[in-house]
């Protein structure tokens, strides 16, 4: 029995078939994520997701760790994003710290991508 069947053996045991397959689904995205030490401090070379879910998980995971001190590892690293989710982690970014606003990474990438901002 693999690792997957053991915890969702486990889970359903406790919440049912639906949230257990839920969770798990969500783990899957999570255990899939580059290491967000090794994006800010590499964010040219960082692997970008290709799946849709890992890529807005890793936005998200991103955008949690907005300071004025990162903001440029974040601006290089949604440089090289489809741009709604670019956006959406220089956007959740904002949001999670305004002072970012503040940071030549973010003016760079405001002009760059003024028809999108409103």
């Amino acid at each position: 029995m693999d690792q997957r069947n053991i915890e969702f053996d486990l889970l359903t045991g406790k919440v049912g078939d639906g949230p257990a397959f839920e969770f798990l689904s969500f783990l899957r995205t999570f255990r899939s994520l580059p290491d967000l030490k090794y994006v800010l401090a590499n964010p040219d070379k960082a692997d970008v997701p290709n799946d849709p879910d890992t890529l807005y998980a890793m936005c998200g995971a991103l955008a949690s760790k907005a300071t004025k001190q990162t903001m440029d590892a974040i601006v290089t690293y949604s440089s090289r994003l489809r741009k709604e989710f670019s956006v959406l982690l220089i956007m959740d970014s904002v949001r999670k710290d305004k002072g970012v606003t503040y940071t030549k990474a973010f003016t760079r990438w405001a002009s760059e991508n003024a028809e999108v901002i409103i």
